[in-house]
Order: structure tokens, then sequence, then C-alpha cells
């Protein structure tokens, strides 16, 4: 098909040439039926017969219709025309990077960091959705000038999206030699989303000085893979003095070689210092499955008291519970009770110290999965919980747009839950809101593969370990939830989580076709809400099938390993009421995300 100025293609008419390149042309075109102003990206006629491109461009469709964001352009349509595949984007009447740089020189730092914001918070936003761009440039970034610096990314051509890795052979690499990371030059298989880390540091740093670092006198590609891999990355104030140390300092840690000891997460100088180190941590040895992490020295011996004294109280005790048991006719324990469980190291809570959207489940014993049909790989199992802190709703858009920029939801709302996010996406957002709150991080990740992760279709298999001490937030448990759902020690046993009656303390399946806001109906018996219905909740452990026997004892945390993690809670996809009973078991690899899965966080009570 011959294109040209006033070629119609379906409701698009275009208006000109914006520019053509080896893998198609682009065109500025004006969209009839709503009367703006598109652009048009067609897949050369000749390249659709080649698997290679052909492939590269639906996935460069696949990957935009994924991304909304206001600092990405977005896709508005897709489709095939004559043989000719296009892509409808959306018009942004800016300048590139490129340009900017190439009219004013460096720009000034304030200006700079202004627009690098931008930028980090729109990577941010497509790493939390497993998206890596892989070729950060300042031709493929535009800016608004006139609509106060504005930033669009453009391109997501070469982009990968976790699991088509196959996109790109083993020892190749695609990208712009100027601004690739080390890995990326040495053609790594398992190149992550620090390598757009490293070229957004390369481009702030182009930005700052007006120049691009280890560019000079490289009159070849070897000699600039050499430079980038052995000498040291320059400092920007050699080409322009006035920026400050923070902003140097920051741009060290993006661009430094071992992507370990990178941000895991693109941040601003002012960040930078006040976090302190970014997660994963260097020189760190992934353990042994189930192995886990510094634990608190013991505690010291309690003060001895005399038997007797025990011998009461243990009299007492047991006179007590028979006689409940008399007058309630209790044949089978389905939850609830201290069962002689010792609190005494509980710190004091009260509304007034109880962190804000945190409820305390104090602990206590419960038998786990009790209530379903007892079948043999279901037998129910008699488990003690320490006590713990759990979010009195499942996390909301506006709580994870405030820690990790951009919103992977598909029922917008911020007062909704949170959805559309892997079980990874959801252990990165609870370390970084305890950096955020000055917190001692529960997890530590490291991307050596886990070798508890038996999920050969999982691209991260990111190894996380948990210090279960410490102050941060993480994921609750499986058995946390479930004893939290089931109203901890003021159980009253119910069905679903604060009541036998599902419409009155969820939304499912027959009551809502997408998520609602959190909050909106009845709490259990602790005060938490939607632990029944809403959105599927990610918990820490292992499924291992669809027993219990993984749950039993003190505080248990699962099988070593398996390839799907656990979920629970029901959501608005279930029209079946039983999935969102407190007992109901459910899975997903842990790269998995979809619109009905989102996850609440949970914090030590020590």
């Amino acid at each position: 098909m011959q294109i040209g100025t006033g070629t119609k293609i379906r409701d698009y008419v275009v208006i000109s040439l914006i520019a053509r390149g080896g893998m198609g042309e682009i065109f500025l075109a004006r969209e009839e039926l709503l009367n703006r102003q598109v652009v048009l990206k067609r897949l050369q006629s000749g390249l659709t017969s080649q698997e290679e491109f052909y492939r590269r461009f639906v996935n460069e469709a696949r990957i935009q219709a994924q991304l909304k964001h206001p600092n990405i352009i977005q896709l508005f349509n897709f489709f095939e025309q004559d043989g000719d595949y296009f892509m409808v984007l959306e018009y942004f009447p800016g300048i590139t990077l490129l340009e900017l740089s190439g009219n004013t020189g460096p720009i000034p730092e304030r200006r700079c960091l202004r627009i690098f914001e931008q930028l980090a918070s729109a990577l941010n936003y497509a790493h939390s959705l497993g998206v890596i761009h892989r070729d950060i440039k300042a031709q493929n970034i535009m800016v608004d000038p006139a609509n106060g610096d504005l930033v669009k990314i453009l391109d997501f051509g070469i982009a990968r999206i976790l699991g088509d890795a196959h996109l790109t052979r083993q020892g190749n690499y695609v990208g712009t030699p100027l601004y690739m990371s080390p890995e990326q030059l040495l053609g790594q298989p398992d190149v992550d989303h620090r390598t757009d880390i490293y070229s957004a540091g390369v481009l702030l740093y182009e930005l700052l000085s007006g120049s691009l670092p280890y560019a000079g006198g490289a009159d070849s590609e070897y000699e600039l893979k050499r430079r980038v891999l052995e000498q040291s990355f320059p400092d920007p104030r050699e080409k322009y003095p006035h920026i400050s140390q923070a902003t140097v300092d920051l741009l060290r840690r993006l661009t430094a070689k071992d992507r370990n000891d990178r941000p895991f997460k693109l941040i601003l100088p002012s960040a930078a210092t006040t976090f302190g180190p970014a997660e994963p941590l260097p020189d760190w040895t992934p353990p042994s499955a189930g192995e886990q992490v510094s634990p608190s020295p013991p505690d010291p011996a309690p003060q001895k008291r005399g038997p007797w004294l025990w011998l009461a109280v243990a009299l007492l005790a047991l006179l007590l519970g028979l006689a409940l048991l008399e007058v309630f006719g209790v044949t089978n324990f389905v939850g609830g009770g201290d069962d002689g469980w010792d609190l005494s190291e509980d710190p004091e809570w009260s509304e007034a110290t109880l962190p804000e959207g945190m409820v305390l489940v104090k602990g206590g014993s419960f038998q786990i999965g009790t209530g379903q049909e007892n079948t043999v790989s279901n037998l129910p199992a008699k488990v003690k919980v320490s006590s713990f802190l759990i979010g009195k709703h499942e996390v909301t858009q506006a709580e994870w747009i405030a820690v990790m920029g951009g919103n992977p939801s598909t029922y917008e709302g911020l007062d909704h839950p949170v959805e559309t996010v892997s079980w990874y996406g959801a252990v990165e957002y609870c370390l970084r809101r305890s950096e955020q709150e000055g917190l001692t991080p529960c997890y530590r990740i490291s991307t050596s593969p886990d070798p508890g992760n038996l999920n050969p279709e999982d691209p991260y298999r990111w190894t996380v370990v948990v210090d279960w001490d410490a102050s941060g937030y993480r994921l609750p448990t499986e058995t946390e939830w479930e004893f939290a759902a089931r109203g901890g020690n003021l159980s009253r046993g119910y069905l679903y989580s604060g009541s036998n009656s599902l419409n009155d303390v969820g939304w499912y399946g027959k009551t809502s076709a997408k998520t609602r806001p959190v909050g909106g109906k009845s709490a259990n018996e602790l005060g938490i809400h939607d632990m029944t219905g809403n959105v599927w909740e990610w918990c820490w452990d292992w499924h291992r099938g669809n027993g219990y026997r993984f749950l039993k004892g003190t505080d248990p945390r699962g099988a070593d390993n398996d390839s799907l993690r656990v979920m629970r809670g029901g959501s608005t996809i279930n029209q079946d009421p039983s999935y969102c009973t407190v007992f109901k078991r459910n899975a997903k690899a842990p790269h998995e995300s979809y619109k009905y899965i989102g996850f609440r966080v949970c914090r030590a009570a020590r």
C-alpha cells in the first residue's frame, strides 16, 4: 500500500510523513471520528512475512497496550489493513531530549531533575509490570517545554515483556551502544530492568553536561565497549561545574558497573540520601532452601516461679476451659482463642500507637482449613500464630502510586485495591514502603535464581529472603492471613470473613463485575475489611498442592519450594461464593499479574 498525504486508512487520514526507519514508517494523521491528531506507525510491507520483525512489531503493540502512564505515549489502536500492520498512537507535540540538549547545551540541574523525575516515574511503572525498555536514549524521549517540560517516552520497539526473552538470541544485544549497560554490551542473556536504570543515568549525565560519557574519540564499537567496561564513569562537573554533590552521587549509583550496586528503582537525589542503600545488597550469597536470615538472639530466660503457682494456674485454666465447653457445646475447634499462648512479650498497642491503617491481631491458635470438606489432602492442621499487624484493607491504588509511581490497575480508582500486581511486585512494594517510612526492610532481593522456585516459565525467579523480626512491611503468611480473616481470638466461626452472609462482607461476582472502593462492606470481628472478595490477595507461602501438611506447629511459613504462590480471599470474578470463604486456597505463578489479584501488607508486632 502506497501512503501519502490524504491517504485514508480506516478512520485515519494521513497528514504527513514524520519518519522512516528500518522497520517501518511513522505518519501524522487525523482521526476523523474523534477529530484528533494521532500517529500511525506501519510495519514495512516487506517485513510482514519475516517472522522476527513481525513478532517484534506485534510485541511492541502488546507492550504499549499494557502501559497507561502520563509519561508514556498511549496506544489507541492496533489493526491489520491489506496485509500491513498499523499502530495508532497518541500524538505529542514536543521535541526530543536530544533536540532540547542540542539547542541549550547543559541543562540547569533543577530542570534536569524535573525531567528525570518524570522519566523515573514512567520507567518504575513499566518495570512494575515486568516491562524492560532496553533502549532509553535522548532520541526516544520527548519533552514539551510549552507544557511545563512534560515528558513522554516514545518507543518500546525493542522492549521486552518478561517471558519473551526469546526475541533476542543469547550473545546478541539490541539498543544504542552509547547508552548501554555493561551487561547489555556483553550480550548477557539475563539482562533485567537495571539496564534501564543504567541508561537513565547516562541520559541524566548527558542532560547535565551536554555530552555523552565515553564518546569522545571512541572511533570503534570495540573501543567504546572497552571504555564502558574498564573506565570509571566520568564526573559531569568536568563539563559543567554547577551540579550538586547529591546529584553526582546519584549518577554514580545509577551507572555502577555491577548492577547489584545500582538502585533497584529509579530515585531522585533527595530519595537517595534519605532512604540509604537500595536493595539488593552486594556480596550476598543466596541461602539454601528454607534457610532463615539473621535470627534474633534468644531473649533472656524468664524469672523462675514456684511449681505450685504454675500448677494452680494450669488447674484454673483447665476448669475454665471445661466450663466454656459445657456452656457453648463446643465439639470442634474452628478458630479463635489463645489456647495458652504466651503473649507476655507483645507490646502494649493502643489505637493511638498503632500505625495508621493497621490492625493488631493478637497471637493464638486455631485449626487452619477447618470448615471445608475434610478429604485426605485437605485435613485441617492445628497451628499457633504469634501476634502481628495486618492492613485494615487491601493496598489501595493511591498507596501504590505513593510508593511505586504509576498505576498498573485495570479498574482505576485511588480508593480501589491496586491489582494487576505480580507477587514480585507486591514484595518490592513492601521493601520500598519500608524504606520510605524509615523501617528496617523485611525483604532482601537477589536476582540469582531461587532454588525453591520450580517454575520453568518464571523469567524472574528472584531469591527473596525474609527477616521475620524486622520492623518493615511484608506479605502475610497463609496462616496469618487465615487467622486474621477468621477474626483471630474474637472469631465467631463465620464462613466468610465477618459473616455467614457473603453479601454483608464481600464484593464478588454476583454483586460486582469490577473492584470496589476498600472498606465498602462490613468489617470482620477484628475490624478488618475485604478479606472476603474484591481481589485475591497474595500470601508469602509456596502452594504445594491443596493440603495443609506444611502448615503445622508455630508460625508455619509453608513449603520450601513449588512453582506457585498462595492467594487467598476470592475476588469479583468469582461467581461461586465458596471461593470467598476464609479457608479457600488458590495459587498463581509469582511472575503472573491479573486484574483480580492484589494484596495487603503485614508487619511484626514486636
